[in-house]
């Protein structure tokens, strides 16, 4: 058995998905569709996890998280105490 055998084999094989990834990222997902999964495992009719939150930031006069998967969007506004140039 060569040096690449056993327990890191695995890292090799990773390690050449994560390339054919980002050289070739249409022929890469084509492959999970054609078996109707994504490439986290999931199936096509499966969502990813989701989770808002209302009023995240206290100094904003609007504000909200959103999970989706991995991913987390924090977005807060605020509006000016005086308006007065648009009194006119």
């Amino acid at each position: 058995m060569g040096a690449d055998a056993g327990a890191g084999g695995g890292d090799a094989a990773s390690l050449q998905a994560s390339a054919f990834k980002r050289l070739y990222p249409e022929q890469y997902f084509q492959r999970f569709l054609s078996e109707g999964l994504r490439p986290d495992g999931r199936t096509l009719s499966v969502c990813r996890a989701a989770s808002i939150g209302l009023h995240s930031v206290a100094q904003a006069d609007g504000s909200a998280m959103v999970k989706l998967g991995a991913t987390t969007v924090l977005a807060g506004a605020r509006r000016p105490l005086a308006a007065g140039w648009l009194a006119g």
